[in-house]
Order: structure tokens, then sequence, then C-alpha cells
């Protein structure tokens, strides 16, 4: 088997082409990337050797370029990026259950500055309390 140079003029129609194998979906995320579409399809391809691989979102497009590009850095040029990706998808599973906690207490270890959604409602609460207390001042001056 022969690899072929798809000319730009060829472009569209191979799109459309790959688009209709995957069922006109974006293989990542499985929204729709036919034509109109929210979301609009673009041509992935691997920089590295050119193959194309499919018809992704263009935001799924572009976060796996991103995800490529940090991965590589990750490991060097003499790692395996893909092997690196596959270790994150197992930690992030492994962890998706707190993993660390106080001996004697039940609950996992938050990090200091996370928020939340409890400190976020008390948060909101402690705003509207001071809008309410600037507009009764703003009040009063009048």
């Amino acid at each position: 088997m022969r690899d072929v140079k798809v000319r730009p003029k060829d472009l569209e129609r191979v799109r459309g082409a790959i688009r209709k194998m995957q069922g006109g979906l974006c293989e990542l995320c499985h929204r729709s990337v036919m034509p109109g579409a929210k979301l609009r399809a673009t041509m992935d391809h691997d920089h590295a050797t050119g193959y194309i691989r499919g018809v992704l979102c263009i935001h799924c497009n572009g976060m796996l370029g991103k995800v490529e590009n940090a991965s590589r850095r990750a490991v060097g040029k003499e790692g395996n990026n893909v092997q690196w990706l596959d270790t994150l998808v197992n930690y992030l599973v492994t962890h998706e259950k707190p993993q660390w906690s106080v001996p004697g207490v039940r609950w996992g270890l938050i990090y200091p500055t996370h928020k939340t959604s409890e400190d976020k409602r008390l948060a909101r609460l402690e705003r509207a309390k001071k809008k309410r207390r600037t507009a009764a001042a703003v009040k009063k001056l009048r």
C-alpha cells in the first residue's frame, strides 16, 4: 500500500467521506460534526507523520493538540507520550474517589484553596449582604 497525499482541492470531499464513515460524529466527544451542526468539523492529523486520523469537532481537535504537546514535553524526546497518557487516564480513574485521609477521619483531604459548593454559597451570601449594606448606606446619604 502506498501513501497518498490529499490535494487541497480534494480535502472537503475527503473530510465528508471520513465524517460519513464516523457516523457524522466527532470521534472524541461524539457530538455532530455534520454540515450545519453547532460544532465545526476539522480534519485531525498527526503532526509528526502527516497521517489523517479522523474528523473531530474544532474544540476536541484543539484540545487534542494541547494534550499531545504537553504530554510530549512531560516524557521528553525519548519517552512514549501515548504510554504516559494511558498512565494519566489510569491515575484519574484511580483518584475519582478520595484516596488520602487523616487517620480516624472518613472523608478525603481537600486542597486548601479549593472552593467547595458550601464555600461558594457562603461567599455569595456575603456579597449579597455587602451589597445590601452599601445600598442602605447610599440611601442614607441621599
